[in-house]
């Protein structure tokens, strides 16, 4: 039997390297032996119109990605006799450009719209994102992100010695500033009632100023990223060797854009054995057991202050916690455990 050969063209910054989004979804995935004995993928910035069976696009692709541009690919394939396949993780048409650090142009949006709109089939991460999709293609399929084991190290049980300060820890970036502010006053209030028990430490860059006005009054450390270590698969084995939070902080504001997310964070929190709270929101409602992998909070600050009192003063329950989302991770959201979703989905494409 012939093995389906497939080009996955990756979105890439202008320095060419795959964003980390594109290597959670598309290249790890490819890459491991269980899809590579199943696919023969190769993976590229261009297409130049090789024989395969299906090209895959990933999001928008390219720095400067234009219409022009988008329609001659779209020639390119359609020439070669392949199919086209966009993969989405998601929702451009109700993206909130005041998170971002860049002005997206009308023309990005009409690219996303034109590639969703013919291609053959689209790729999506949520059913919340196929949902807002599905006026545009009837063909979309969810593949749910899922985690490469490879990068994954043993499990390690830190034992923590009696009256060290529970460390509760935030991961995330300056266009996560919206999120970060809703839990803030809820550390403010958390720190002062647990003066000295607490340490509050955040993992990335904070941007705006009102932000790093209200992280000035907290006794908080900031970690910053080094650039060597910001490659998706040089991060991962990265975080799990340095970083030792007892509570994991996801909070998601929720709008249409969010209603689309996945749930990546539960499964980089679970899998490092990090007890975590979560906004009561749609990207986690899904998948995180209240109490059980996970404590899920609605955005007030007073639900989080008693979310946070519940994890630091029950270390049962939250040690409890960490290993349930661990273990839910290593069993159901790996690509070792998750592979045939992929083998389903492409070979029904093709």
């Amino acid at each position: 039997m012939t093995i389906p050969r497939l080009h996955i063209l990756f979105e890439h910054g202008s320095d060419l390297i795959p964003f980390g989004s594109a290597q959670v979804r598309l290249l790890r995935p490819f890459c491991h032996p269980l899809l590579q004995s199943a696919f023969n993928a190769t993976f590229g910035l261009e297409y130049f119109g090789a024989r395969v069976d299906a090209v895959v696009v990933d999001r928008l692709w390219q720095p400067g990605i234009n219409l022009l541009k988008a329609k001659s690919l779209v020639n390119d394939i359609r020439r070669a006799g392949a199919k086209f396949i966009y993969a989405l993780d998601d929702n451009y048409f109700d993206l909130d450009i005041s998170t971002l650090d860049w002005k997206p142009s009308d023309e990005m949006f009409q690219v996303v719209e034109y590639f969703i709109t013919t291609a053959d089939a689209v790729l999506v991460t949520t059913d919340n994102l196929k949902e807002r999709l599905s006026a545009y293609n009837s063909m979309i399929f969810v593949v749910k992100n899922a985690l490469d084991e490879r990068l994954l190290p043993p499990p390690v049980e830190h034992h923590k010695p009696a009256g060290d300060p529970i460390i509760m820890g935030y991961m995330g970036t300056f266009t996560h500033d919206g999120d970060l502010k809703i839990i803030l006053p809820a550390v403010q209030a958390i720190i002062k009632e647990y003066s000295g028990k607490v340490e509050f430490q955040i993992l990335g860059v904070t941007h705006k100023a009102d932000s790093r006005q209200i992280l000035a009054s907290l006794p908080a450390t900031i970690i910053p990223l080094n650039p060597a270590i910001v490659p998706y698969d040089k991060f991962i084995p990265w975080f799990h060797a340095n970083i030792h939070w007892d509570i994991g902080l996801c909070p998601l504001n929720d709008t249409p854009f969010t209603r689309s997310k996945s749930d990546i964070k539960h499964l980089d929190y679970g899998a490092a054995g990090i007890a975590g709270i979560y906004s009561r929101v749609p990207a986690y409602e899904d998948t995180v057991h209240h109490l059980q992998t996970g404590y899920l909070a609605g955005n007030t600050a007073e639900e989080w202050v008693d979310g946070f009192r519940v994890l630091i003063a029950d270390s049962v329950l939250r040690n409890s916690i960490a290993h349930n989302a661990r273990s839910y991770v290593l069993a159901e959201r790996t690509i070792q455990s998750r592979y045939r979703d992929w083998v389903n989905v492409i070979e029904s494409i093709l």
